[in-house]
């Protein structure tokens, strides 16, 4: 849902003529980046593989809830607000830049604590990316076609086309 509670309109237009929209979209790019991030999702393949897919929590799991919290909108044929619209192209362009992604070198602390690098290339997130955006790709069409709004059957076609053309590049 929209994070109402930091849309405080009487305070911000003592304080701002604009910019929350924006300072919004910096905090929820920020959370879904952190939440797939590469390393994270590199080690959920690691412990999937050494303890089981019954006993750890998966990536494909890890992208069933999130995908699912944050598309919640498109089955439900619901009119997302600026912000859900904004964590839309946020989660696709996390994934995309997973996808896109050759390798992971560790720097700084990740380095120290010894986390290897990784050939993204060669990984099966590459394969979980893949098919996430290419669910995702067909879930944003389906919901272009449905959507009687001019503003968001453009919004869910460009979703499309941004997944059709990383997906073409690679």
């Amino acid at each position: 849902d929209t994070p109402t509670w930091l849309i405080q309109t009487d305070v911000l237009d003592r304080i701002e003529g604009a910019g929350s929209v924006e300072r919004i979209r910096n905090f929820q790019s920020s959370a879904v980046r952190q939440v797939l991030d590469g390393q994270r999702i590199s080690r959920l393949i690691d412990a999937e593989q050494r303890h089981g897919a019954q006993r750890v929590y998966t990536v494909g799991k890890l992208f069933d809830d999130l995908g699912g919290a944050i598309l919640s909108d498109f089955a439900a044929r619901a009119t997302p607000d600026v912000y859900r619209r904004n964590l839309h192209r946020a989660y696709v362009d996390q994934l995309i830049s997973l996808y896109t992604m050759d390798d992971m070198t560790p720097t700084g602390w990740s380095a120290d604590a010894g986390y290897l690098r990784v050939d993204v290339s060669q990984s099966d997130m590459r394969m979980y990316v893949y098919a996430e955006l290419m669910g995702l790709g067909e879930r944003a069409e389906e919901a272009a076609d449905g959507s009687r709004s001019a503003l968001h059957r453009a919004h869910y076609g460009e979703l499309a086309s941004r997944i059709e053309a990383a997906l073409d590049e690679d």
